[in-house]
């Protein structure tokens, strides 16, 4: 990423690439695989060179002569850092990707299942109900239940009665993820990478009524 500083170079005013290299060096510390006080306070003089070299972009009418424009959420969370990094360890490997896939199966889809009528209670049904079918899945599965059909099981009980060893019941094939059918508004799922979550349960809501429009 350091290209963008020499790319950049003499097309913009030199306080934008101390801005540009005081986010790199943060950025690059931040990514550490240890710290130490010496890599925390490094850490802390990249923040404080970012932030005193950002105002050209107020200068420059980029942005707007506020002091609250600069508040956005990741540029605010760089102040929290340290601390987090005192707190809970390094923060490499970490990414935003892993809540955001969560986020999908918990909150995206059990949306687009309900009629859009007090969501969220129905949301926390949905995922209730989910979090049950799961657990029995994981139970049947344990003991054997999920092995063959209901035929195939009368069959090998009627040849057990017979003193006929039958034989292994086969496993049944559980189609991938990839073989589920997908809905247009999955699409953007996709931009934050493979879902290799499967969907244990469907709960299909009653619609709501549709509204007449004119022919004309």
């Amino acid at each position: 990423m350091q290209v963008y500083l020499s790319a950049i170079e003499g097309f913009v005013p030199v306080e934008v690439i101390r801005t540009i290299s005081a986010f790199l060096n943060f950025y690059y510390i931040a990514w550490m695989d240890s710290f130490t006080v010496k890599e925390l306070n490094a850490l802390d003089d990249a923040l404080y060179r970012f932030q005193k070299y950002r105002t050209i972009f107020q200068e420059a009418g980029v942005r707007n002569n506020d002091s609250t424009v600069f508040s956005l959420p990741r540029q605010h969370a760089m102040a929290h850092y340290r601390l987090h990094i005192k707190n809970f360890g390094a923060p490499s490997g970490l990414c935003t990707s892993t809540p955001e896939s969560k986020h999908r199966s918990a909150v995206k889809r059990p949306w687009r299942r309900s009629n859009r009528c007090e969501a969220l209670k129905q949301i926390l049904i949905t995922n209730e109900r989910n979090d049950k079918l799961a657990s029995a899945y994981v139970d049947f599965k344990q003991r054997g239940m999920l092995e063959g059909t209901a035929t195939t099981d009368a069959l090998y009980r009627l040849l057990a009665l017979e003193g006929q060893n039958p034989p292994p019941p086969n496993p049944p094939a559980i189609p991938s993820t990839s073989q589920q059918s997908r809905s247009p508004e999955d699409d953007d799922d996709d931009i934050f990478g493979p879902d290799d979550e499967s969907i244990l349960s469907e709960v299909a809501l009653a619609r709501g009524r549709g509204r007449l429009h004119p022919m004309t």
